[in-house]
Protein backbone atom coordinates (compact mmCIF):
# COMPACT_ATOMS: atom_id res chain seq x y z
CA UNK A 1 0.00 0.00 0.00
CA UNK A 2 1.13 3.51 -0.84
CA UNK A 3 -0.43 6.49 0.89
CA UNK A 4 -0.02 10.25 0.50
CA UNK A 5 -1.79 12.27 3.16
CA UNK A 6 -1.75 15.83 4.42
CA UNK A 7 -2.11 19.44 3.35
CA UNK A 8 -1.03 20.55 -0.13
CA UNK A 9 1.56 23.32 0.07
CA UNK A 10 1.34 26.86 -1.30
CA UNK A 11 3.52 26.29 -4.38
CA UNK A 12 1.47 23.32 -5.55
CA UNK A 13 -1.87 25.12 -4.98
CA UNK A 14 -0.57 28.06 -7.00
CA UNK A 15 0.49 25.76 -9.85
CA UNK A 16 -2.84 23.89 -9.90
CA UNK A 17 -4.91 27.09 -9.93
CA UNK A 18 -2.68 28.58 -12.64
CA UNK A 19 -3.14 25.50 -14.84
CA UNK A 20 -6.91 25.58 -14.26
CA UNK A 21 -7.16 29.24 -15.24
CA UNK A 22 -4.96 28.71 -18.29
CA UNK A 23 -7.15 25.82 -19.48
CA UNK A 24 -10.29 27.88 -18.92
CA UNK A 25 -8.79 30.84 -20.79
CA UNK A 26 -7.87 28.73 -23.82
CA UNK A 27 -11.28 27.05 -23.80
CA UNK A 28 -13.05 30.42 -23.76
CA UNK A 29 -10.75 31.78 -26.46
CA UNK A 30 -11.56 28.76 -28.65
CA UNK A 31 -15.28 29.34 -28.09
CA UNK A 32 -14.85 33.02 -28.99
CA UNK A 33 -13.04 32.11 -32.21
CA UNK A 34 -15.85 29.74 -33.17
CA UNK A 35 -18.54 32.34 -32.35
CA UNK A 36 -16.60 35.08 -34.13
CA UNK A 37 -16.13 32.97 -37.23
CA UNK A 38 -19.84 32.13 -37.29
CA UNK A 39 -20.76 35.80 -36.85
CA UNK A 40 -18.38 36.80 -39.64
CA UNK A 41 -19.78 34.18 -42.03
CA UNK A 42 -23.39 35.20 -41.26
CA UNK A 43 -22.49 38.89 -41.71
CA UNK A 44 -20.81 38.25 -45.07
CA UNK A 45 -23.66 36.09 -46.36
CA UNK A 46 -26.36 38.58 -45.31
CA UNK A 47 -24.44 41.78 -46.03
CA UNK A 48 -25.03 43.20 -42.55
CA UNK A 49 -23.10 43.24 -39.28
CA UNK A 50 -24.88 41.45 -36.43
CA UNK A 51 -23.86 43.41 -33.33
CA UNK A 52 -26.02 41.23 -31.08
CA UNK A 53 -23.77 38.31 -32.00
CA UNK A 54 -20.56 40.31 -32.07
CA UNK A 55 -20.83 41.76 -28.54
CA UNK A 56 -20.87 38.36 -26.72
CA UNK A 57 -17.90 37.26 -28.81
CA UNK A 58 -15.89 40.33 -27.78
CA UNK A 59 -16.89 39.80 -24.12
CA UNK A 60 -15.73 36.17 -24.25
CA UNK A 61 -12.41 37.22 -25.84
CA UNK A 62 -11.81 39.80 -23.10
CA UNK A 63 -12.72 37.29 -20.36
CA UNK A 64 -10.39 34.65 -21.83
CA UNK A 65 -7.49 37.10 -22.00
CA UNK A 66 -8.11 38.13 -18.39
CA UNK A 67 -8.21 34.47 -17.37
CA UNK A 68 -4.92 33.81 -19.15
CA UNK A 69 -2.97 36.74 -17.68
CA UNK A 70 -4.59 37.66 -14.34
CA UNK A 71 -2.79 36.67 -11.13
CA UNK A 72 -4.56 34.54 -8.51
CA UNK A 73 -6.20 36.43 -5.66
CA UNK A 74 -4.54 35.70 -2.31
CA UNK A 75 -7.76 34.46 -0.72
CA UNK A 76 -7.56 31.35 -2.94
CA UNK A 77 -4.54 30.21 -0.97
CA UNK A 78 -6.03 30.58 2.52
CA UNK A 79 -8.13 27.43 2.23
CA UNK A 80 -6.36 24.27 3.36
CA UNK A 81 -6.40 21.49 0.81
CA UNK A 82 -6.26 18.35 2.93
CA UNK A 83 -6.36 15.10 1.07
CA UNK A 84 -5.42 11.44 1.13
CA UNK A 85 -4.48 9.32 -1.86
CA UNK A 86 -4.08 5.58 -1.33
CA UNK A 87 -3.01 2.96 -3.84
CA UNK A 88 -4.17 -0.48 -2.73
CA UNK A 89 -4.53 -3.68 -4.76
CA UNK A 90 -4.36 -1.95 -8.14
CA UNK A 91 -6.87 0.78 -7.24
CA UNK A 92 -6.38 4.46 -6.44
CA UNK A 93 -8.57 5.97 -3.72
CA UNK A 94 -8.70 9.73 -3.21
CA UNK A 95 -10.33 11.47 -0.27
CA UNK A 96 -10.48 15.27 -0.37
CA UNK A 97 -12.32 17.52 2.09
CA UNK A 98 -13.41 14.37 4.02
CA UNK A 99 -15.40 13.15 1.00
CA UNK A 100 -14.42 9.95 -0.86
CA UNK A 101 -13.98 11.22 -4.36
CA UNK A 102 -12.21 9.03 -6.87
CA UNK A 103 -11.64 5.33 -7.26
CA UNK A 104 -9.61 4.51 -10.35
CA UNK A 105 -7.86 1.36 -11.48
CA UNK A 106 -4.11 1.66 -11.90
CA UNK A 107 -4.18 -0.04 -15.30
CA UNK A 108 -6.55 2.67 -16.64
CA UNK A 109 -4.13 5.50 -15.87
CA UNK A 110 -2.89 7.22 -19.06
CA UNK A 111 0.31 8.68 -17.64
CA UNK A 112 2.03 9.97 -14.55
CA UNK A 113 3.97 13.23 -14.73
CA UNK A 114 6.85 13.65 -12.28
CA UNK A 115 6.79 17.40 -11.58
CA UNK A 116 9.76 17.29 -9.19
CA UNK A 117 8.01 17.85 -5.86
CA UNK A 118 4.83 16.00 -6.81
CA UNK A 119 3.32 13.50 -9.24
CA UNK A 120 0.30 14.23 -11.40
CA UNK A 121 -1.65 11.03 -12.15
CA UNK A 122 -3.68 11.61 -15.31
CA UNK A 123 -6.58 9.28 -16.04
CA UNK A 124 -8.57 11.07 -18.75
CA UNK A 125 -7.07 14.52 -19.24
CA UNK A 126 -5.22 17.15 -17.24
CA UNK A 127 -8.45 18.37 -15.68
CA UNK A 128 -9.08 14.82 -14.46
CA UNK A 129 -5.93 14.22 -12.50
CA UNK A 130 -4.83 13.20 -9.03
CA UNK A 131 -1.98 15.05 -7.33
CA UNK A 132 0.46 13.18 -5.07
CA UNK A 133 2.82 15.55 -3.26
CA UNK A 134 6.03 13.61 -2.59
CA UNK A 135 6.73 15.00 0.88
CA UNK A 136 3.27 13.85 2.04
CA UNK A 137 4.10 10.18 1.52
CA UNK A 138 3.18 8.48 4.81
CA UNK A 139 3.15 4.83 3.78
CA UNK A 140 5.24 3.01 1.18
CA UNK A 141 8.13 4.48 -0.81
CA UNK A 142 8.55 6.56 -3.95
CA UNK A 143 10.34 3.60 -5.53
CA UNK A 144 7.26 1.42 -4.98
CA UNK A 145 5.10 4.19 -6.47
CA UNK A 146 7.31 4.39 -9.55
CA UNK A 147 7.30 0.60 -9.89
CA UNK A 148 3.50 0.54 -9.96
CA UNK A 149 3.44 3.11 -12.78
CA UNK A 150 6.53 1.85 -14.64
CA UNK A 151 6.44 2.84 -18.31
CA UNK A 152 3.84 5.56 -17.71
CA UNK A 153 6.04 8.10 -15.89
CA UNK A 154 7.16 11.21 -17.75
CA UNK A 155 9.63 13.55 -16.05
CA UNK A 156 9.21 17.31 -16.39
CA UNK A 157 12.64 18.41 -15.22
CA UNK A 158 11.48 20.80 -12.50
CA UNK A 159 13.68 21.48 -9.51
CA UNK A 160 13.31 19.10 -6.59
Amino acid sequence: MIKFSGRIDYELKKQILKQRDRQLGWLMLGAAIICGTGTLIISILNGAVYYKLLVPTVVIIVMSIISLIAPQPNNCFRIDWNYTVSIVNGKIYKVQFQQPDVVKEVNKIKKVIDEGKWYTIIYSGLSNAIICQKNLLVEGTLEEFETIFAGKIKRRGRKK
